[in-house]
C-alpha cells in the first residue's frame, strides 16, 4: 500500500470569508473529533490542513491538504462518506457549490473532485504504514520497554551475572513470554505488510525509462539545455530579489501555530508567486519532475536526500501556473527544517524557489539562492501562511521513531530464538 497526497483548492466567496474563518477556528480546537469536521474518521488520513490564503488578484482561497494511504477515488469516497456535513457547512462558503444537502453525496463528491490539485513532486517519510499500523506499533514499543524494565527489576541478579548473549537471550525470552500473554498483540509476532513488487519496481522502471530516453535525445537536449540556461542567466541578473526581514506581525502570526505541545512537528503552507515568462514555467516543472522520479524510486527509506525530517511534502502550481503551492508536515522546528534543506539539499530548494518572484540572487538555477541563508529564511517566513487547521493521526511520532518502531516489529516476528530487536530499545 502506497501513500499519496493531494490538495483542494476552493474560491471563497468573499462575504463569506469571515463566517468560513469562524468555522475553522471551531474545527481547529479539536482538528480529530470535533463537531464540525472529525477527520479522526477517516481512517485514510495521516496529515491533513485546511488555509486560507488572500490573494491580490485570485482573492480568498482555501486549500485543503490532504496526506493519505491508497489512491484517490477510494480516499474522496471514504472523506465524502464520513465527513459529509463538515465538507457540506465548508463548501456552502464557497463559489459554485449548489449542492441542496448532506443526502447528496455524489454532489459533493463532484464538487470535490473538481477542485483537485494534483503534485508535480510529492515525498513520503514513512511509506507503506498506515495510520493505525503506525500508532499500534508505537503502542507494542511502550509495552515491551514496560516488560522489559519490569523483567530487568525482577531478574536483576540473574542477568547481571550472566554472559551477554546469554542475559539478552534471557531477557528476549522473558519478554516474549509476557507479551504472548497479551492478546492484543497477537499481531506483533506475524511479520509487517510489505510493499508488492510493482510498488517497489515501477518507480525504479520509470526512472530508467526516463534516463534511456534523455540519453537517446542527448544531442538535442544539450543544445536546449545550454540556450535555456543562457536565457535564464540573463533573466536572474535582471531579477529583482529580497532584501531585509520579514514582517515582524507576519512572523507573529505564522508564529500562534508552531511548536505545539505534545508535538514533535510542525507544518508549513508556503505560497510564492512565479516568475512571468515561459522559461520559468518549464524550469519549475522540468526541476520538479527530477525530484519525484527521484522521491518515487529511491526516496523511500524515511529520507528525501538526507533529509530525514520529512512526514509529508509536496509542490504544486495553482493560480492558473502562476503561484507554487508547498505543504509539509516536517519533525522539529522550522528553523531546523529549513537549516538541513540549506545545509543538505540547497541545489535543490534553489532549482525551486529561484522560479519564484524575490527569491535571493541565483545563477543557473541552482547556484547561489538558498546559500544566502538570512535572505532565504527572510523570503521564506514572508510567503509562509498561518495554518488555520491542522489534523494530524499521530503527534509524538518523528520519521526516525516510526522507522524505529517499525524495525522492532520487524525483528519481533523473526523467531522466537532472535533477540535483536532488543538493540532498538
Amino acid at each position: 500500500m502506497l501513500q499519496h497526497v493531494v490538495s483542494f483548492v476552493y474560491q471563497v466567496r468573499s462575504e463569506r470569508r469571515a463566517a468560513l474563518e469562524s468555522l475553522l477556528a471551531l474545527i481547529a480546537l479539536d482538528p480529530s473529533a470535533n463537531g464540525v469536521l472529525p477527520l479522526g474518521r477517516v481512517e485514510q488520513l495521516h496529515f491533513a490542513a485546511l488555509v486560507l490564503h488572500d490573494h491580490p488578484e485570485f482573492g480568498t482561497r482555501l486549500i485543503f491538504e490532504n496526506n493519505f494511504d491508497g489512491d484517490f477515488e477510494p480516499f474522496l469516497n471514504a472523506l465524502v462518506e464520513h465527513v459529509p456535513d463538515g465538507l457540506h457547512a465548508l463548501y456552502q462558503n464557497c463559489a459554485g457549490y449548489s449542492v441542496a444537502s448532506t443526502a447528496d453525496r455524489a454532489g459533493i463528491a463532484a464538487y470535490t473532485r473538481a477542485r483537485v490539485v494534483l503534485p508535480l513532486a510529492y515525498h513520503v517519510g514513512n511509506l507503506g504504514r498506515s495510520p493505525r499500523r503506525i500508532v499500534a506499533e508505537a503502542e507494542l514499543r511502550r509495552v515491551i520497554e514496560s516488560i522489559t524494565d519490569e523483567v530487568q527489576a525482577d531478574s536483576a541478579p540473574e542477568l547481571a551475572s550472566a554472559a551477554p548473549t546469554a542475559g539478552a537471550a534471557a531477557l528476549n525470552s522473558a519478554i516474549r513470554e509476557k507479551l504472548l500473554k497479551l492478546p492484543d498483540f497477537a499481531w506483533a509476532f506475524t511479520p509487517p505488510p510489505q510493499l508488492t513488487w510493482s510498488e517497489r519496481n515501477v518507480p525504479k522502471i520509470a526512472f530508467g525509462a526516463v534516463v534511456l530516453a534523455a540519453v537517446a535525445l542527448f544531442p538535442v537536449l544539450v543544445p536546449l539545455g545550454v540556450v535555456g540556461l543562457l536565457l535564464l542567466s540573463r533573466e536572474e541578473a535582471a531579477d529583482k530579489v529580497w532584501s531585509g526581514p520579514a514582517h515582524p506581525a507576519h512572523v507573529h502570526a505564522v508564529l500562534a501555530g508552531e511548536d505545539q505541545p505534545d508535538c514533535v512537528m510542525n507544518h508549513m503552507i508556503n505560497v510564492s508567486p512565479m516568475k512571468p515568462g515561459l522559461l520559468r514555467g518549464i524550469a519549475v516543472r522540468l526541476v520538479l519532475g527530477a525530484i519525484n522520479l527521484l522521491a518515487r524510486a529511491f526516496y523511500t527509506n524515511g529520507k528525501l536526500g538526507d533529509i530525514q525530517s520529512i512526514h509529508f511534502a509536496h509542490w504544486s502550481l495553482i493560480d492558473q501556473g502562476r503561484s507554487l503551492l508547498f505543504l509539509s508536515n516536517y519533525d522539529s522546528s522550522w528553523e531546523s527544517y529549513l537549516g538541513d534543506f540549506i545545509d543538505k539539499a540547497a541545489a535543490g530548494l534553489t532549482g525551486i524557489w529561484s522560479n519564484t518572484v524575490d527569491f535571493p540572487r541565483t545563477r543557473y538555477l541552482i547556484n547561489g539562492g538558498a546559500r544566502y541563508e538570512k535572505d532565504f529564511k527572510a523570503i521564506a517566513r514572508t510567503r509562509q501562511v498561518p495554518t488555520n487547521v491542522w489534523y494530524r493521526a499521530y503527534s509524538r511520532l518523528s520519521v526516525e521513531v516510526i522507522d524505529t518502531n517499525s524495525a522492532l516489529r520487524s525483528a519481533l516476528a523473526n523467531g522466537s530464538s532472535d533477540a535483536s530487536y532488543l538493540g532498538v530499545l
